[in-house]
């Protein structure tokens, strides 16, 4: 009767063990605990309402309503590929590049999180494995603007220096926003000729002559110079790009972080204006990049919509000077977008909002 002691003890354990895998068998999605859906503003966030509009609009049937994510993503993928660009329509908001490459990931997260919320199935994660190359294309880390990049923000490197050109990335920002309206290409596309025309004296053996110091490049110093622009371009390649990844993180991500940058410039004024948004509190901050002001100037902020007084400065910005504006927590209350606009003593300036910020959930 003793010998059969340990056969009880193991058929007893083993048939515990049976009943236990049966029961996460039928039981799997409690055991699952699915992260949070990536947050973007034109979708449906909430699982509680994705699980009605699965049990209503496809009777329930998961793979019906993820595959159509599927199709999605593939399709954004292709185009990030191709270097295309994508208008959101119902947001009349374009997607391209580093903008582009932040939503092709976020659609990738919501089907990996879709898929938590169905129960999911080792089929599907099999599935997912192979994701990168769904379009088939190359996996996006190889695409021509990779996911990489955004996490690379700020590690360019350094501007190669001649005595005659601006080496300082912060006033090549502002040059860019002040003289160019922001748009990069054209600010590149200067240097590009500048680039092509260089190469093309140096490869003619004809020196060139820069006017603004009174010297002469030719021969190994105009090659070396060449060279320079090349990577010169390189560089403001690399500071577009982060410019640009900044400013989608901003657009796709919560009001929590939303911000704008906009230059603002008159006789003796020159300003940068970033608009941001805290804790779903706006706010303002002026960076003077001239020089100081001759006389006192107002700081004004305005609810847009009944164009209300709310916080009203007088200043006289001293040069390289920055000041914050914040909306008073007793004045926020039914708050929506908030402009603000600066006036100068010393001139007349045309009423318009030099930024906005509107930082409501």
């Amino acid at each position: 009767m003793q010998k059969n002691v340990p056969v009880v003890i193991f058929a007893t354990a083993l048939a515990l063990a049976i009943g236990l895998m049966n029961l996460l068998a039928v039981h799997p999605a409690e055991a699952r605990v699915c992260d949070a859906l990536p947050n973007v503003e034109w979708w449906v966030n909430s699982p509680a309402k994705i699980k009605k509009l699965v049990q209503t609009r496809y009777k329930g049937d998961w793979d019906a309503y993820i595959v159509g994510w599927r199709r999605y993503h593939d399709s954004m993928q292709r185009s990030l590929e191709n270097g295309e660009a994508r208008l959101i329509k119902s947001r009349g908001i374009t997607l391209r590049g580093p903008t582009l490459v932040v939503h092709v990931l976020n659609i990738k997260k919501r089907i990996e999180v879709l898929d938590c919320l169905s129960g999911g199935n080792q089929a599907a994660a099999e599935n997912l494995e192979a994701f990168a190359t769904a379009a088939g294309g190359e996996p996006a880390e190889n695409s021509p603007v990779r996911p990489s990049q955004l996490a690379d923000a700020g590690k360019c490197d350094p501007l190669p220096k001649a005595d005659w050109w601006n080496n300082s990335p912060a006033a090549i920002k502002r040059s860019v926003a002040k003289r160019y309206g922001g748009d990069w290409d054209k600010y590149i596309e200067r240097w590009r000729r500048h680039y092509d025309s260089m190469k093309q004296s140096f490869e003619n053996n004809q020196p060139r002559f820069v006017k603004s110091r009174g010297v002469t490049l030719r021969g190994k110093i105009l090659e070396k110079h060449v060279a320079k622009i090349k990577k010169r371009i390189e560089v403001f390649e690399c500071m577009q790009r982060n410019v640009e990844a900044s400013s989608a993180a901003a657009r796709l991500s919560p009001a929590a972080s939303r911000s704008s940058v906009a230059a603002v410039s008159g006789a003796q004024m020159d300003l940068e204006v970033e608009a941001h948004c805290e804790d779903a509190r706006a706010g303002f901050k002026l960076t003077n990049v001239g020089e100081k002001w001759p006389r006192m100037g107002e700081i004004n902020i305005y609810r847009t919509d009944t164009r209300a007084l709310i916080v009203k400065r007088r200043l006289r910005m001293r040069d390289s000077q920055q000041m914050t504006f914040k909306i008073p927590r007793d004045k926020l209350k039914g708050i929506g977008e908030v402009g603000i606009f600066v006036k100068p003593s010393w001139y007349e300036r045309e009423f318009k909002y030099d930024a906005t910020a509107n930082c409501g959930e």
